[in-house]
């Protein structure tokens, strides 16, 4: 596939637990915030911008606007 992704709210996460499409779900994410602006890096040191559709407990989803290859 590619490169591990992580979100950053302020931290830092590595816990991709799945991708479909422009969208990545996140577990264990503390004190995400629907509709949040988020950087996402990717293991080569890149960065793309996605925003939190969706919060469930500790997992977020987030929609990816440059496109979610690379990420797994």
């Amino acid at each position: 596939m590619g490169e591990e992704g992580t979100l950053e709210i302020g931290m830092e996460y590595r816990t991709v637990s799945g991708v479909a499409g422009p969208l990545v779900i996140l577990d264990k994410v503390k004190g995400p915030k629907y509709q949040e602006i988020v950087n996402i890096r990717l293991g080569d040191g890149s960065t793309r911008r996605g925003q939190v559709l969706e919060v469930d407990g500790e997992k977020a989803v987030v929609q990816v606007f440059e496109g979610t290859s690379g990420i797994d």
